[in-house]
């Protein structure tokens, strides 16, 4: 299923705040693949939010019933993320999680993901 998500992010070595412009096009990786990759640069990811907090947020092989679900591994921390800008977030007893798959673009580095931009399936 192809997903638009678009992922404002803070740059802390950039002048923009929104972070550097960066988008990512295609099927992108696995969770599993992406861990495995060695690439210096953004990697398109496929999975399921899943935010316990705003401050909690991971990229999840799959999402585990029932309401609210637990994060099937394997899975990654992400940082970056305005959880504002995700759209049909399903929310209940302060978790928020998506309801269908979701294509992250951002840089891997021991286990944790940050967002770099957008990304079109």
């Amino acid at each position: 299923m192809a997903v638009l998500l678009v992922a404002a992010c803070s740059d802390s070595e950039s002048s923009d705040p929104n972070g550097p412009a960066t988008s990512g096009f295609g099927p992108g990786l696995s969770i599993s693949e992406a861990m495995k990759a060695d690439a210096k640069g953004p990697l398109l990811v496929n999975g399921w939010l899943l935010a316990a907090s705003a401050n909690e947020v991971r990229l999840c092989e799959s999402l585990t019933p029932p309401e609210p679900p637990r994060c099937g591994q394997p899975s990654l921390a992400v940082r970056g993320l305005n959880l504002s800008k995700v759209e049909s977030l399903k929310r209940d007893s302060g978790s928020a999680w998506s309801q269908q798959p979701v294509r992250l673009l951002g840089t891997l580095k021991n286990g944790v993901m940050k967002i770099s931009g957008t990304s079109r399936g």
